[in-house]
């Protein structure tokens, strides 16, 4: 298939692998946060539409495609958009506490690959392309989330 002679020669390789790694290092410093440190109520972080966000942007890089790629970041921010308004401020931090917890593999390469080799038409979008954009915005949120700058959330102690 075309899968097995592309893939291997466009998706995580040279700065992207090194890229993914740096991303994952910064995720596994920031396992410890907490709705709280980003300022979301934890009470949105349930639920089976968050259950089912994580899953769609967990499995993220078992997809081939690039545009099944795309869906699964769409899809995964529709689940979220049924928990906070993606118009609300706190949207990107909402999607990008959902990707500390699923962890999706070699992130950065899916995202990157889709940039390449979806069709700017979509990417444009307003049905594909925000998401997609606002996902991309989440993971830069978390790339230069500083942990030493965040304090442990209070619980009733003033």
């Amino acid at each position: 298939t075309g899968r097995g002679l592309l893939l291997p020669k466009v998706f995580a390789t040279g700065a992207d692998a090194v890229e993914d790694k740096v991303l994952s290092a910064q995720l596994d410093t920031l396992a410890f946060i907490g709705g709280a440190h980003v300022g979301i109520d934890e009470s949105q972080a349930v639920g089976p539409d968050w259950e089912a966000a994580l899953g769609e942007l967990g499995g993220i890089n078992s997809l081939a495609a690039p545009a099944d790629k795309m869906g699964a970041v769409v899809r995964a921010c529709a689940r979220l958009s049924a928990l906070v308004a993606p118009s609300d401020g706190s949207f990107v931090r909402l999607l990008a506490l959902a990707i500390l917890r699923a962890r999706p593999a070699r992130l950065h390469s899916n995202l990157e690959y889709v940039a390449r080799f979806v069709d700017p038409h979509q990417l444009w979008s307003p049905e594909a392309g925000e998401p997609f954009t606002i996902a991309r915005a989440a993971v830069q949120y978390l790339a230069h989330l500083d942990p030493a700058a965040l304090s442990t959330p209070s619980h009733g102690r003033g």
